[in-house]
């Protein structure tokens, strides 16, 4: 008797199993709701650590002096640079390959 209950609930089941909403939806709905939870446990984390004081104040409280942010930006770096360095006036010169032998000799007799 048991065994007659025991193979119809698991002809039941396997029947059960074989559709494809429950091998393939349950598992993407699973996916999908826990993929929620697990955002919103990273996206806590940006809003738990935002009065969290910044570097800048903890290097002044140890005596440290750092540079303003404004101080050091690309374009004052590339107006020093320009400065530096006549830009206009240049020569495109051609150094020796490993795999070239005599490339100098070549070039001069050319």
């Amino acid at each position: 008797m048991f065994k007659v209950h025991f193979l119809k609930y698991k002809q039941t089941l396997t029947k059960f199993l074989k559709k494809k909403h429950l091998r393939y939806g349950i598992p993407f709905i699973l996916f999908c709701i826990g993929g929620s939870f697990g955002l919103s446990r990273v996206t806590d984390v940006r809003y738990k650590y935002r009065k969290v004081s910044s570097v800048r104040d903890e290097a002044k409280h140890k005596g440290l002096n750092l540079r303003k942010p404004q101080e050091l930006t690309l374009e004052s770096q590339y107006e020093k640079l320009k400065n530096q360095l006549d830009i206009d006036h240049w020569e495109n010169k051609r150094i020796e390959r490993p795999w070239e032998e005599g490339v100098e000799e070549n070039a001069e007799k050319n």
